[in-house]
């Protein structure tokens, strides 16, 4: 047998040398990859921990607003015995919560502050609930608007009819609030709904027959799950039936509205001047105003406080003036009930439209509020028999409101859900 030279061993020496520096190179480099995809593992899971706690104290936040008496903010915004968070500085601070790491025993350092303020003060209901965390250097936050004193079902709707409704003419509708891009205008009919050329409806639309529209003509701000901007066959929604005539008994407006005070007057009423109406309403004690007979305006009427306006009769507003013919409200809220709503020209409601048959609508009127028909006929004592058209520029701006005389109550809704990196502007 031959035996190896002190050169081939020296070989063997150095090749097992060379293999052992590369298997000790190759097993580092693969405790760091372990390391690097561990460390990944780590950033993805604080992440997600963020992301899902700032979603969980969002649920607890709005839950608190909607079920403990946690304070004096309905106060400091005139809104006594509302159930909110205590206001601190401006803004309102509700809660700092501490989650503990699962597994352990103790709570970690991901506080979680909430913050609530009003994302338009134009509308005491509505609040931007903010949370924001950060779990061992990442960092979630997330905001939603809420209306805490949301309106009956019926209100809900920016454009409510009972009977069949047809857009047309470039009339539009949709949100009018400093936050138009976090509120939806929606459109629901009890019977079919017909969008045509330039009209939009910048909302979700439903109809419980069916609905006709050009793509690109339903567009709601709102619609984070992109789902279908409107539907077909729906439940229909109740539409109280408002009957002017029964407001003329005193013990009729209580059993609605128990401690308004009330003013009445009798025959066709006219407002041809700019006109501030001050009855002297205010949100605990509406003023309810009664009309036995028609309302003609052709000026700006402003009614001061909380009003509701019941018409038994029509409303007739006629103006040429630019921006000037209008009815509603000043430094309160405002609601007006009639048989017939005559719009025309420039002609402007600034509340809550009820029409309990129908509106008629010309030239570029508009109504900053909601407008909801009821499409009675006093001829055969049905609702929804014919179609209400609105056509031309006729526009409606819907802001959110709780002036009703309606019997059912509201509850708090959410209208937008928004999430980004902590610190960055809404």
């Amino acid at each position: 047998m031959r035996s190896h030279g002190r050169h081939e061993q020296g070989q063997i020496l150095m090749l097992s040398m060379t293999t052992l520096v590369v298997l000790s190179f190759l097993g580092l480099a693969i405790m760091q990859l372990g390391s690097a995809a561990q460390l990944r593992e780590n950033i993805l899971y604080r992440k997600a921990q963020a992301d899902w706690r700032v979603k969980g104290t969002e649920d607890y936040a709005l839950w608190q607003l909607v079920t403990a008496d946690a304070g004096s903010f309905g106060a400091a915004y005139g809104q006594p015995g509302a159930r909110y968070f205590d206001q601190v500085g401006g803004a309102i601070t509700g809660a700092s919560l501490t989650f503990p790491l699962e597994g352990q025993g103790g709570a970690d350092a991901s506080d979680v502050g909430i913050e609530i303020t009003q994302p338009d003060e134009s509308h005491l209901s509505l609040l931007a609930v903010k949370c924001e965390t950060d779990v061992m250097g990442k960092n979630s936050a997330a905001r939603q608007v809420i209306d805490v004193i949301y309106p009956p079902p019926a209100l809900a709707m920016a454009l409510l009819t009972e009977g069949s409704v047809k857009l047309a003419g470039g009339a539009t509708v949709q949100s009018y609030s400093t936050g138009e891009d976090t509120l939806n205008a929606d459109v629901h009919t009890n019977g079919d709904l017909i969008v045509q050329g330039t009209s939009r409806i910048y909302g979700f639309a439903s109809a419980s027959g069916t609905v006709s529209a050009p793509t690109g003509s339903i567009i709601p701000p709102v619609n984070p799950d992109g789902v279908t901007p409107y539907y077909e066959g729906v439940d229909e929604v109740s539409i109280p039936d408002v009957d002017p005539a029964a407001w003329a008994s005193d013990d009729y407006v209580h059993s609605k509205i128990p401690n308004a005070s009330i003013v009445r007057y009798y025959g066709d009423q006219y407002y041809s001047n700019d006109t501030i109406v001050n009855l002297g309403g205010t949100k605990d004690n509406p003023v309810v105003c009664y009309i036995e007979g028609d309302l003609h305006m052709s000026a700006k009427t402003t009614f001061a406080g909380y009003t509701i306006l019941v018409v038994n009769g029509d409303v007739h507003l006629n103006t040429s003036k630019k921006s000037v013919g209008s009815i509603g409200t000043l430094g309160g809220s405002f609601g007006v009930y009639c048989n017939n709503m005559h719009l025309a020209a420039y002609a402007k409601v600034y509340g809550l439209a009820y029409v309990r048959e129908h509106f008629h609508l010309t030239g570029q009127a508009a109504v900053y509020g909601a407008a909801l028909s009821k499409g009675y006929d006093p001829a055969t004592g049905e609702t929804g028999s014919t179609m209400e058209m609105l056509t031309g520029k006729f526009d409606i701006y819907y802001r959110p409101t709780d002036e009703s005389v309606f019997v059912e109550g509201g509850k708090p809704k959410k209208l937008s859900y928004q999430q980004r990196s902590a610190g960055q502007d809404w």
